[in-house]
């Protein structure tokens, strides 16, 4: 059985180490932040981790079949920067991670992730979900690195963004650096506003034109609810990414 933890407070610096065999499921207490957390996971341990509106910089290590899940949810008004090293050691260690950033007002909002396949048969995958509204303007630096020699290695990465206003911008920077032919790498990006055929498609069921465009923005916040175990923590960030989007 895994350790549900709901509600865990981090300090300024924290460590989370999981041993052998270990499963923990740790939800940041919604009301808190923390700067800097160093993770360990230990042969065939899992952890899965919510991250919520934290200028974070986390450092990662995973050893032989260890598994790591990190949903990162960040809505700001002022400027941010999320940083994420995650280091996969040994064979068959695998890192899931699912960013959802909303940026308002004038933000600057900078995602910096890493990813290092330093074992063969590794893998990773990156989703991001990023929505700019008014002045915001969001930076993703998505990249992965394939040592040479990790063969049967998978990294892949997808970016999708959605502008909301005329002067909000989403830059996407993917870079896959791949040292090794017998490997899995991909990427994709999407960036634009509200698709119109799309909103034709609803409204031709009955939708007004706002509860479509509703509709849309809110399915971005989707991929990380459906993850998440706690109703009352998916009710929380729902609730609030909508009040933010009105």
């Amino acid at each position: 059985m895994s350790d549900i933890i709901n509600s865990y407070v981090f300090k300024e610096i924290d460590k989370l180490i999981l041993e052998e065999n270990q499963q923990k499921v740790v939800y940041q207490a919604l009301n808190s932040s923390f700067k800097d957390l160093e993770i360990s996971l230990k042969a065939n341990s899992k952890l899965e981790l919510l991250v919520y509106n934290s200028e974070s910089n986390i450092k990662c290590e995973l050893l032989e079949n260890a598994n790591l899940i990190i949903y990162n949810v960040s809505f700001q008004k002022d400027n941010y920067t999320f940083n994420l090293d995650v280091n996969l050691q040994e064979t068959n260690a695998e890192v899931h991670i699912i960013n959802l950033y909303l940026g308002l007002d004038k933000a600057l909002v900078t995602s910096n992730i890493m990813i290092n396949h330093y074992a063969k048969m590794t893998k990773s995958l990156l989703e991001t979900y990023a929505i700019g509204k008014n002045n915001a303007a969001l930076i993703l630096n998505n990249n992965a690195f394939i040592k040479n020699g990790m063969k049967q290695s998978d990294a892949r990465q997808m970016t999708r963004g959605l502008n909301l206003s005329k002067n909000a911008s989403i830059k996407a920077q993917p870079n896959l650096l791949i040292d090794e032919y017998d490997v899995v790498a991909s990427h994709s990006a999407s960036i634009g506003s509200i698709d119109k055929d799309e909103l034709f498609y609803l409204m031709s069921r009955g939708l007004t034109e706002t509860q479509a465009q509703e509709m849309v923005i809110l399915g971005f916040v989707q991929p990380i609810l459906s993850h998440i175990k706690n109703e009352n923590i998916q009710q929380v960030i729902y609730t609030e990414f909508a009040k933010l989007l009105k």
